[in-house]
């Protein structure tokens, strides 16, 4: 199965292989284009979506309906990013200039903050959000990467500013787009279209 958002605010689910005139399902729900869609972390059939209208919704694509199963209460501003907890089948994250921590039982309940997520603070909207179970890693319009760490790592390349719980490099004067890593290296691209490689020593 794969999962697309839209600029009408809809999101598809389609069937991958297979020839179709469109998409399994059309879900419903945000008044503005979705910007990130998110598969639960178990895959049951649970999947989240963010939205420029602000707002991150759950759908089940089990249950038939159109509609979302449930809504989390208005970030300040676009919701640009989602993504499932790498640990924990019931928590999400979704970023708006900072990463909020959601629990999917009690969805009207912004929850304390994660040791990584209140370090994630940008002067502009994050763009792009990654983690596992121990670091976790937020690019934004500002140009900047924040990278936090429950290990004791440094930082190889780049213009590092260590505040000591948080990693902050400055990639370009300009937007980073997108971001991704894996135990050895982070990778970064940016609106310029260039690809910046770290390395986790």
């Amino acid at each position: 199965k794969l999962l697309s958002g839209g600029a009408d605010g809809s999101c598809c689910l389609w069937s991958v292989g297979e020839a179709a005139d469109g998409p399994l399902q059309r879900f419903h729900g945000h008044t503005a284009s979705v910007e990130a869609v998110a598969p639960a972390r178990d895959g049951n059939g649970v999947f989240f979506t963010a939205s420029k209208d602000r707002l991150v919704r759950m759908y089940d694509w089990r249950v038939g309906g159109t509609r979302p199963v449930c809504e989390f209460p208005k970030h300040k501003d676009w919701v640009l990013c989602v993504e499932a907890h790498p640990t924990s089948p019931h928590l999400l994250r979704s970023t708006d200039k900072q990463v909020h921590l959601w629990d999917v039982r009690r969805p009207l309940q912004r929850l304390p903050l994660g040791p990584h997520d209140p370090l994630h603070r940008h002067r502009q909207l994050i763009t792009g959000i990654r983690s596992d179970a121990f670091r976790c890693v937020s690019v934004s319009f500002d140009g900047a990467v924040k990278l936090s760490s429950q290990e004791d790592r440094s930082w190889r390349g780049g213009h590092g500013d260590d505040g000591g719980e948080v990693v902050s490099l400055t990639v370009c004067s300009d937007w980073v787009m997108s971001v991704d890593f894996d135990e050895t290296q982070l990778v970064t691209g940016t609106v310029d279209g260039r690809v910046e490689i770290f390395t986790f020593t």
